[in-house]
C-alpha cells in the first residue's frame, strides 16, 4: 500500500513543509515566509501545517534534525572546543556540563509550537541528519546516475557540509565538514555583516556587489587574515563568548554582532572600498571551495556534480565549480534550508527502498487558485478587469510596448527564485531598469534583473552551456554572455559580462513559455527581464490578495492575475 509522508523542517531558519509520495514525488511544497509574510521566517511552520492538514492525508512525519538533544549539545561542544581558547574553553566547559544535568532550557515560542505539535501527533515519527537531507534532495533530483554531491552551509546539526558519492541510488558520505573546516557560508555572513547587510538574507547583495570591486591584493590579504583568525585559539575575539556566547560565537548570523562587526569594518578595512571588500570575499569563497573540491574529489572530468547547501545560492561559485571540468552540474532549485523538507523524506525513502534519481520537470509546488478565487480578490479590491481566453500574446504585447506587467498564474514556485507565476516581466533592452524599477519596488540591489530566454535560443545569448543546462531550469548559475546578448538585453547583463537565466521550454511552463514566444515574435529577441514579484524585504506574493496589493505598492503598470488583466 503507498504511503504519504509530511517532511517538517522545523529546526533550522526558512521552515516549511513537504507532501511527498513513497515514490519520491512531490506532491507539494512550502515556506512558512510565503504565509506569515515574513522574509526568511524561522518560526514553527504553523500555517503550512495548517493548510497541510486540511488537504492532504499523511501516514508518517520525517524531520531533518537530529533527534537526541543531547546528541546535537555535545557536538556543538566538540565544534567549539576546536577552536576556543583556553580561557573560553573552560568557562563553556562548565555551562555545557551543567546543562546537560540540569537541562534549564528556555522554552521559546517555536520550540514549545514544535513540541506540542510532535508530542500530540500519533503518527510514526523520523529524524535526518541535516546535510543527509540536503544531499538526498541534490542528488535525487540531479537525474544523475552516478554523481558527487556538495553540501555546503553555515551550520546543519553543528556540520558546516559534506561530500557524498550518489550510486545507482544509493547515496554514501564520503567526508564531513566540521565549522572551522569549512566555514564559508559563515565567513561570507560576516562579510556581509561588517558591510552593513543583513547577514543569512543579504548576501546575494555581495555576489552583485563584488563585480564593481577590483583584485586588490592588500584587501584579499587582508580579509584572509581576519577570517582565518576568527576561527583561532588565540584570537581576542574569543573572550566575549565568557560573556555571553550564545548571541557573539557566530557575529555573522546574530543581530547582536552587527554593532561589533561595524567595528572590525572601521579598524580593519577602513582604507578599503566596500566594493573591493565585496571582491575580496567573493574571491575567497571561491578559491577556498575549488581548493576543497581538488583536494577531495578526484577524476572532476569525468563526475558528474550536484550542489546543495545555502552557500550554492552564490550563482557566480557555481558557475567557477561547472569551469572545474565537471560533465554535469546540477544546483537543487531550494539550495538553503526550505529544501531540506522534501530531502529529509528522500533520504529515508532511499534507505528503504528503490529510489531512482530523476529530474525534476519543475519546482510549481506551492498553492494553486481557481478562478473563482481570483474573481473574488480582484471584485473586493475594485480594481477594473479585463478577461483574455489568450493572454499571454496580449501580456508579450504590453511587455513590448515598454509596459511592466507582473504575472500571478498556476502554482507557487518552491525556493528562492520566481520562475514565472510570481514575476515581474519587463523588457531587457534598458540598462537604467535597474536604477528606476528597483526604486519602484523600494528595492537596493547590485545584481541586475536576471533574464528568462528561450531555451533554443539558449547559445545564442550564453557561454559554455554544455552540461549546465538542467541547472539554468532554475536560474541557479550565471553564464558568461555572447555578444548578441549584451547588444540586445543588456538590462539583464552584469558589469562583469554575466547573467543568471532561466532557460524556459514549452515542457516547462507552456503558458509562460508562449508569453516569451510572442514576445520574440515581434521583437526578434528571445530574452525578457524576469524579477521577483514582491516588495522590497517582503516574500514573494503567493495568494491573489498579495498580488494586487504588491500591485498597487510597487506602482507597476499591469497586473496578469490568471487571465484576467488589470491596469494601474
Amino acid at each position: 500500500m503507498s504511503q504519504t509522508f509530511l517532511g517538517l523542517n522545523s529546526a533550522s531558519h526558512d521552515t516549511g513543509i513537504a507532501i511527498v509520495e513513497d515514490t519520491g514525488k512531490i506532491n507539494f511544497a512550502i515556506s512558512e515566509e510565503r504565509l506569515s509574510r515574513i522574509k526568511k521566517d524561522s518560526s514553527f511552520p504553523r500555517k503550512s501545517l495548517n493548510y497541510a492538514e486540511k488537504n492532504f492525508k499523511v501516514d508518517e512525519i520525517v524531520l531533518p534534525q537530529i533527534r537526541n538533544i543531547n546528541f546535537r549539545l555535545r557536538a556543538l561542544h566538540l565544534s567549539l572546543n576546536a577552536f576556543l581558547n583556553n580561557k573560553s574553553a573552560n568557562i563553556v566547559n562548565m555551562w555545557f556540563n551543567k546543562l546537560l544535568k540540569n537541562n534549564p532550557f528556555k522554552i521559546d515560542e517555536k520550540t514549545s509550537q514544535s513540541n506540542n505539535f510532535l508530542k500530540n501527533n500519533k503518527l510514526k515519527k523520523s529524524y535526518i541528519e541535516h546535510h543527509h537531507a540536503h544531499a538526498a534532495s541534490a542528488y535525487f533530483h540531479s537525474g544523475f546516475k552516478d554523481s558527487v554531491i556538495l553540501s555546503l552551509d553555515g551550520m546543519g546539526d553543528l556540520c558546516s557540509g559534506g561530500i557524498y558519492e550518489g550510486k545507482n541510488g544509493n547515496i554514501t558520505r564520503l567526508k564531513k565538514f566540521f565549522i572551522q573546516q569549512a566555514p564559508f557560508a559563515l565567513d561570507y555572513q560576516l562579510i556581509t555583516t561588517i558591510l552593513g547587510f543583513k547577514p543569512n538574507r543579504h548576501e546575494g547583495k555581495i555576489t552583485g556587489l563584488a563585480a564593481y570591486g577590483k583584485h586588490n591584493e592588500r584587501c584579499i590579504r587582508a580579509t584572509e587574515s581576519f577570517l582565518n583568525n576568527v576561527w583561532s585559539k588565540d584570537y581576542k575575539l574569543n573572550y566575549d563568548l565568557t560573556k555571553n556566547w550564545s548571541n557573539n560565537l557566530f557575529l555573522s548570523t546574530r543581530q547582536e554582532g552587527i554593532g561589533l562587526s561595524r567595528t572590525f569594518r572601521n579598524a580593519t578595512f577602513k582604507e578599503f572600498s566596500r566594493e573591493d571588500l565585496a571582491y575580496a570575499i567573493q574571491y575567497l569563497t571561491e578559491k577556498k571551495v575549488l581548493n576543497l573540491i581538488e583536494k577531495n574529489i578526484d577524476s572532476i572530468s569525468s563526475k558528474n556534480i550536484a550542489l546543495v547547501g545555502g552557500l550554492f545560492a552564490n550563482v557566480k561559485l557555481n558557475q567557477r565549480i561547472k569551469e572545474l571540468g565537471f560533465k554535469n552540474i546540477f544546483v537543487q532549485p531550494a539550495m538553503g534550508d526550505d529544501g531540506l523538507s522534501y530531502g529529509a523524506v528522500l533520504w529515508k525513502l532511499s534507505q528503504e527502498n528503490s529510489l531512482k534519481p530523476r529530474q525534476l520537470k519543475d519546482v510549481y509546488l506551492g498553492m494553486d487558485y481557481s478562478e473563482d478565487e481570483i474573481k473574488k480578490a480582484i471584485s473586493e479590491s475594485k480594481l477594473k478587469s479585463d478577461y483574455y481566453e489568450e493572454i499571454e500574446e496580449v501580456i508579450a504585447e504590453l511587455i513590448s510596448k515598454n509596459k511592466i506587467v507582473a504575472r500571478f498564474n498556476g502554482r507557487m514556485e518552491h525556493g528562492p527564485r520566481a520562475l514565472g507565476n510570481r514575476s515581474i516581466l519587463y523588457q531587457a533592452i534598458d540598462p537604467a531598469i535597474n536604477d528606476w524599477l528597483n526604486k519602484r519596488l523600494n528595492r537596493s540591489d547590485f545584481m541586475p534583473f536576471a533574464p528568462v530566454t528561450l531555451s533554443e535560443y539558449a547559445n545564442k545569448c550564453y557561454k559554455n552551456l554544455e552540461g549546465a543546462e538542467y541547472a539554468a531550469k532554475f536560474m541557479t548559475i550565471t553564464f558568461d554572455c555572447t555578444d548578441y546578448m549584451k547588444k540586445n538585453s543588456p538590462a539583464v547583463v552584469h558589469v562583469d559580462g554575466t547573467a543568471r537565466p532561466q532557460l524556459v521550454s514549452k515542457q516547462d511552463n507552456l503558458s509562460y513559455y508562449k508569453i516569451v514566444k510572442a514576445y520574440h515574435k515581434l521583437t526578434g529577441i528571445p530574452s525578457i527581464v524576469n524579477t521577483s514579484f514582491n516588495m522590497h524585504e517582503e516574500p514573494i506574493v503567493c495568494t491573489p490578495e498579495d498580488a494586487i496589493r504588491s500591485f498597487k505598492e510597487g506602482h507597476l503598470d499591469y497586473l496578469a492575475i490568471g487571465n484576467y488583466l488589470i491596469k494601474n
